[in-house]
């Protein structure tokens, strides 16, 4: 086992390398540390045994005693130069001497691909970023991440927690390359310190993740006071017997609203209204049924953000019997008599 100075662990295999086969030779990761539940974060091992020859093995006893092997890697201190011992296959004699027979040859290994780390862009480390977009009743900060790109990638993976050991991301994604960012959008919360960072999770033409890039912090913006519904005023929620013709709804103003949405419908959910206002009030232009029962809503609205919604049913009332004929005509009789008696006595009055 040998560990260099950026955290990448190698381990031989004690078994001979097969031609095309991953095993043999050493096996490497870049992310020891990491858990090993969580999908795009576990332990990725990468078997490196490209020009070891056949049946090849670093680690271990050879397989016929009494040759004997030296177990275990070597690095150079600072670097990712490996090297070990093949302790199967022996090194030919050189042509002056062709009868000299070397046991367990010397291999040596660079690793180049732990050089391929990605920068981060923005946001900078310790940056306050974002932009504060309201759903309601949620409220999220949308931000734009971005970094370099490096020669050779097929796919990145991106990753954004509250944890600096990103041990439960908010963030796990894979990028596409040549992409070299990502939005995210309904998944940070205001106010909140996040820390991101990126690597190289496929290469085109080599095996294995790069390690992942420094990690940078950032805060979110503290998001805005989310409005609540406006407050019905007339007609109230269960109130009875409202008149029909050209009823008015009026409730309460919202702060941060420049208009109101406007709603109302029938018991069948038919939309007799549905309008925008300015105003804290609305004047429905007809006549309703007679004892029916109706929903009206209204809610806030701004350029930047939405309230609540606020809804309330009410009935009309009942329909006023229809005046019997007889009356209308007792009534006409009375009048004719009233106009008789006044006139006779306007005649009859005599002055003194």
């Amino acid at each position: 086992i040998a560990c260099t100075a950026d955290g990448t662990l190698y381990v031989a295999d004690a078994t001979g390398v097969v031609p095309g086969v991953a095993g043999g030779g050493v096996w490497r990761t870049m992310n020891p540390q990491e858990s090993p539940v969580i999908p795009g974060v576990e332990p990725q091992w990468v078997s490196l045994n490209w020009g070891l020859l056949p049946a090849a093995q670093l680690g271990g006893l050879p397989p016929a005693p009494p040759a004997t092997a030296v177990t275990g890697l070597e690095t150079v201190s600072g670097s990712n130069v490996l090297f070990g011992i093949d302790a199967v296959n022996n090194m030919i004699g050189p042509p002056a001497a062709p009868a000299l027979v070397v046991k367990h040859t010397l291999v040596q290994f660079t690793d180049t691909l732990v050089g391929a780390v990605v920068t981060l862009v923005a946001p900078s480390d310790g940056s306050i970023t974002g932009v504060v977009e309201t759903t309601l009743p949620m409220q999220f900060v949308r931000v734009d991440f971005e970094w370099s790109a490096v020669t050779g990638a097929h796919l990145y993976r991106i990753q954004v927690d509250t944890d600096s050991m990103f041990h439960n991301p908010w963030v796990n994604l894979q990028v596409t390359a040549p992409d070299t960012t990502f939005i995210s959008r309904a998944t940070l919360d205001p106010n909140t310190k996040f820390y991101w960072r990126v690597r190289v999770e496929q290469f085109i033409t080599a095996a294995g993740a790069s390690p992942w890039s420094a990690a940078w912090s950032f805060n979110t913006p503290a998001g805005e006071a989310v409005e609540t519904a406006p407050v019905i005023q007339s007609p109230v929620n269960g109130q009875q017997k409202v008149g029909v013709e050209d009823p008015c709804f009026t409730w309460g103003s919202v702060a941060a609203a420049t208009e109101y949405n406007f709603t109302l419908k029938d018991s069948s959910g038919t939309v007799l209204a549905d309008t925008t206002v300015t105003e804290t009030s609305y004047c429905y232009a007809g006549e309703l049924e007679y004892e029916t029962s109706y929903v009206w809503t209204v809610q806030g609205t701004s350029a930047t953000t939405e309230s609540g919604v606020a809804s309330a049913s009410f009935s009309t009332e009942a329909e006023s019997a229809a005046t019997p004929v007889w009356v209308w005509i007792v009534i006409a009789i009375g009048a004719v008599v009233a106009i008789v008696v006044i006139v006779l006595i306007v005649r009859t009055r005599r002055p003194v």
